[in-house]
């Protein structure tokens, strides 16, 4: 037996694959076309999404730190001294030195530095002293309720031919700010 195929079928196959590869490439080409352009927007889109979770996920994190930074800042104002406060203070420190056995040479409040919630004030001081003494006395000084920082310190021989030593200080008191 053999399969014999005349030519008019031969033409009419030939017309319905070229049908279906017209219909491929003029119908189902362009589909194909736009549903890849759609994945790359979805993937996109994806990406978008994952990288707001990731932004979010930062967001919180610097919310917890500022939450954080915030009750430290609330805790260390908590601590400040009124400005009232500040010549008792003074006169306490002055007081501390004379406990540790110092003798004040120099006392000079310097000027405010103002800023946004607090007031820095500087304060000059210079006392003589054994080493001892003046270790009791920054000591004591650090111990203080009120925020004290030590800025500048300098230890050396008295110009006096005795054992003392002279001790030059700046430290900063910090208060609140009434203006802020």
């Amino acid at each position: 037996m053999s399969l014999r195929i005349d030519r008019n079928s031969l033409c009419l196959i030939g017309i319905i694959l070229l049908s279906l590869g017209a219909y491929g490439y003029l119908i189902l080409r362009p589909q194909y076309l736009r549903v890849e352009k759609l994945n790359q927007e979805l993937q996109q889109l994806q990406e978008g999404i994952a990288q707001t979770q990731d932004l979010l996920m930062e967001i919180q994190n610097v919310q917890k730190e500022l939450e954080k930074a915030n009750r430290y800042v609330e805790a260390w104002r908590a601590e400040l001294p009124a400005p009232q406060e500040l010549a008792p203070l003074f006169g306490q420190i002055t007081q501390l030195a004379k406990q540790c056995g110092l003798t004040p040479t120099r006392f000079t409040p310097g000027n405010k530095v103002s800023y946004d919630r607090v007031l820095k004030i500087p304060l000059n001081m210079a006392y003589q002293g054994s080493f001892p003494q003046i270790c009791d006395f920054l000591y004591h000084l650090e111990s203080l309720p009120q925020i004290v920082w030590i800025e500048h310190l300098a230890i050396e021989k008295a110009s006096q031919p005795t054992h003392q030593l002279q001790c030059e200080l700046r430290i900063v008191i910090f208060t609140e700010n009434p203006e802020g």
